[in-house]
C-alpha cells in the first residue's frame, strides 16, 4: 500500500510528465493564474472590494491547475483592490 507522500510523488511526476508532452514545459506540478470573480456589494468595508479599474466590486481568486485543468489549490479571500502580485 502506498503512501500519502509517495502517491503525492507519482502525482508530481505525472504532472511533470504531462506537461511535458503538452507544452515542451519541463519540471512543472502546476499552472497559477489570479483572476477576478464579481460580487455583490458588501456592507462593510466596501471600497476595499471595487478592482483597480474601479469597475465592479471583486474577490481576488488564486488558482492552480494540473496538466488535465484541474484545480490543486484555490484561495478566494482577498478584495478585489489587492494586486496579483501580493496574492
Amino acid at each position: 500500500m502506498q503512501t500519502s507522500q509517495q502517491n503525492d510523488q507519482q502525482k508530481f511526476t505525472e504532472n511533470k510528465q504531462a506537461f511535458s508532452v503538452i507544452a515542451g514545459f519541463t519540471n512543472v506540478i502546476g499552472a497559477i493564474d489570479c483572476t477576478h470573480i464579481p460580487i455583490k456589494s458588501p456592507a462593510n468595508n466596501e471600497e476595499t472590494y471595487v478592482n483597480r479599474k474601479d469597475i465592479l466590486h471583486m474577490i481576488n481568486v488564486r488558482a492552480v491547475c494540473d496538466a488535465n485543468m484541474c484545480f490543486l489549490y484555490i484561495v478566494a479571500k482577498w478584495p478585489g483592490s489587492t494586486h496579483d502580485s501580493f496574492i
